[in-house]
């Protein structure tokens, strides 16, 4: 067949356009055999829902969902290209769980994404209604994960929008929208809009998911009192949900008051973990009440909840609220959350506290050519060679290290090589922030 195909266009697609395959209604059948792209893309795929109707509108992509219980489905190796998906709801009642993706509303436990991509477009879920609703999702790729995605991406904008009242909430990601399930070596490069918690991979994760060498460079915004933002994800919860070898660029902004805005993760809590990571973009939390702002994260909560060999170099600011709380790598511990063996550049963020053995100078974290010995306890990266995999099975993080960063030379940050993670992607000399050396953020740095 022909390399490509258009599915209503963004120029002339009229009325709700295309239907998702399975259909969009709260019975929608998910898509459960095998979709092999072959390499050839979809062009500019059209939806434009608008519905009154409660029970319509749950399930909005290309595929309604992907795989159910004991019936696998799967996606590879398949591109959208300019996808246009608005999903905007209006029903006066039974507002429910709403899943927005340009490839598909959710991937099931069941399913399985290999290979595939959005490029450009956009992915927006609305959601006006006078009653609460319970969750809001848009993705470039999925509304929702709870299954496998393997070497994918999107460079799509995404927003998740309503009224976010009471238990409700908003969530958008340059990936998906939330994940539950395994993510292995994709990424995400467009911005991520929500009320609720935004991140530039996924504006949450929850129940045991993963998200392994992958990374975000999209800026991501929160915009509601109690709002969470994150250079790669909004809300990280619940044990075993963990982030590893992954990075963020993009600017992380939650201006709701009461905001948590993190450089790598809005907020860590219950038991959630970031292991062998860094992230490198200007961090913001602002508004009336608590502010939590940090380099990686903005804020750490909950026994368990661990931070280990990371890093982050980004300006810090939280400001407007009764209580300010800034970081160069986590704006607020709480509840016997910790930190362990991880650095912030006091270089970039000069006006907060020095942390012995915490807190380094630009030059100190670029200096390190190699992983120091087992004995220098006081090195920049000492114990940053941990295994991350567990392979010789004894449940130690200093044995059986994985060799997940390079260092380069000693001019350059280090940067991750764990698990297939890009290494042409990753800037080892990224933005300075202070460049005239004034002790101010340069308001032109923020905007690269």
């Amino acid at each position: 067949g022909d390399d490509d195909d258009d599915w209503y266009t963004t120029t002339t697609g009229t009325g709700a356009g295309w239907n998702p395959i399975g259909g969009h209604t709260s019975t929608a059948s998910p898509y459960t055999a095998i979709f092999e792209g072959n390499g050839n893309t979809i062009d500019n795929l059209y939806i434009n829902l608008s519905t009154s109707s409660a029970t319509a509108g749950r399930y909005v992509g290309l595929f309604a969902g992907i795989g159910a219980t004991n019936a696998p489905g799967a996606v590879r190796n398949v591109g959208l290209v300019d996808p246009y998906v608005a999903n905007t709801r209006t029903a006066a009642s039974g507002m429910t769980y709403v899943y927005t993706g340009a490839l598909a509303g959710s991937n099931s436990a069941a399913g399985t994404i290999n290979g595939s991509y959005v490029s450009g477009g956009s992915v927006a879920a609305t959601q006006n209604t006078s009653t609460t609703f319970v969750s809001n999702n848009a993705g470039c790729l999925l509304g929702y994960n709870l299954g496998a995605v393997n070497d994918s991406y999107a460079t799509c904008a995404a927003s998740a929008t309503g009224n976010a009242t009471g238990t409700a909430r908003d969530y958008a990601g340059g990936l998906a929208g939330q994940s539950e399930g395994p993510v292995r070596r994709s990424y995400a490069t467009g911005t991520a809009m929500a009320d609720n918690y935004a991140g530039g991979l996924f504006g949450g994760m929850a129940g045991g998911g993963t998200a392994t060498a992958s990374y975000a460079t999209g800026a991501a915004t929160a915009s509601v009192s109690g709002g969470r933002a994150g250079g790669l994800v909004g809300e990280l919860s619940n044990a075993n949900t963990t982030v590893t070898a992954c990075f963020a660029t993009g600017a992380a902004t939650a201006n709701g008051g009461n905001a948590d805005a993190g450089g790598l993760v809005g907020g860590a809590i219950s038991g959630s973990a970031v292991r062998a990571a860094y992230a490198t973009g200007a961090v913001v939390a602002s508004g009336s009440g608590i502010n939590s702002a940090g380099g990686l994260v903005g804020a750490l909560d909950g026994s368990g909840t661990n931070v280990h060999v990371a890093y982050a170099i980004g300006a810090v600011d939280a400001s407007g609220g009764s209580t300010n709380n800034e970081g160069g790598l986590v704006g607020n511990i709480t509840n016997n959350a910790t930190v362990t063996n991880s650095h912030w550049n006091i270089t970039v963020n000069s006006g907060f506290t020095a942390v012995t053995n915490v807190s380094k100078t630009t030059a100190h974290l670029r200096m390190p050519t190699d992983y120091p010995g087992a004995t220098e306890t006081t090195a920049t990266f000492y114990r940053w060679n941990v295994d991350l995999d567990n392979a010789d099975g004894d449940n130690s993080p200093i044995s059986g290290g994985d060799d997940p960063w390079d260092f380069g030379t000693s001019s350059d940050y280090p940067v991750l090589s764990y698990g297939g993670i890009s290494l042409a992607a990753q800037d080892r000399t990224p933005v300075d922030y202070d460049a005239d050396n004034d002790g101010l953020i340069d308001i032109d740095s923020l905007a690269r």
